[in-house]
Parts: C-alpha cells; sequence; structure tokens
C-alpha cells in the first residue's frame, strides 16, 4: 500500500513538475473552405506553407504545437500568431484564433503535392480540388 501510495505520489509530482506540455507535430496536406474561400496548408516537419483561392502560395514557415496552442508567423507580413488548436478526429484538426475571432477547420487530404510544377500547374490542380470539395461562396453558384 505504501509502495502504491509512493508511486502515485511521484507521478503526480512528476506531472505538476514537468506538466503535460508536448511538442505536436502534423503532417501532410490538409483543405479547408469557409464561405467559399479555400485554403490548402502543407505541413513537413516543423513547417508549414499555406496556398489560397486568392492565388497567395507563401514560403515555408516554422511552427509549433504546445499543449493546446499552434504558434506560427503569419503568412504575408512579419506578425507573430497564436490559435487554439483542436484535434477533431485523426485527419482533422480545428485552428482557432481569438485575436481575431476566426475559426478555420482542416481535413487531411489524401494526395500528394508535386512541388516541382509550375505556379500555373499548381494553381489548375488546387482550383480541381476546391471544385471537388465544393468549396464556393454562395454567389458563384
Amino acid at each position: 500500500m505504501k509502495q502504491t501510495i509512493k508511486i502515485f505520489l511521484t507521478l503526480i509530482l512528476t506531472f505538476s513538475f514537468f506538466g503535460c506540455e508536448s511538442d505536436l507535430k502534423l503532417s501532410g496536406n490538409y483543405n479547408t473552405c469557409e464561405r467559399g474561400l479555400y485554403g490548402e496548408l502543407f505541413l513537413k516537419n516543423d513547417s508549414m506553407r499555406l496556398a489560397t483561392s486568392m492565388e497567395f502560395v507563401s514560403e515555408w514557415r516554422k511552427y509549433e504545437i504546445k499543449n493546446d496552442s499552434f504558434y506560427h508567423f503569419s503568412f504575408g507580413e512579419p506578425v507573430f500568431r497564436v490559435a487554439k488548436i483542436n484535434f477533431i478526429e485523426n485527419n482533422a484538426f480545428e485552428l482557432i484564433y481569438p485575436k481575431d475571432s476566426v475559426r478555420y477547420i482542416f481535413n487531411k487530404m489524401n494526395i500528394k503535392i508535386d512541388n516541382n510544377i509550375t505556379y500555373e500547374q499548381f494553381f489548375d490542380n488546387f482550383y480541381k480540388r476546391k471544385q471537388e470539395i465544393d468549396c464556393f461562396k454562395e454567389s458563384e453558384r
């Protein structure tokens, strides 16, 4: 009994001392559609890249997940961003930016993106993927 209590107290002290902090990493390709605005997020190791239906493709940027927060520099401007991350299921997650009251749900895409194609070829395929998930504004229907 004393041994069990000792082990239990050791576990409590360990978790309180080190916390439940985790350095999670996502990988793969994800898409999102919010009111017809389509985006794809590409994650590899500790870096991410974003493409949007405004024909914008970012450079690779570092990201980090700690506990329930997703840290990264903004795309297109040197502003540091923090979002709350919720893992919805194995193939989806949600980013909530409380400062802007913005929410995105990203779903895993089971495709490989060829990085050796032209900008035009990439966006031809991008718009086909957008059409496949039926991501259109009401005015575009």
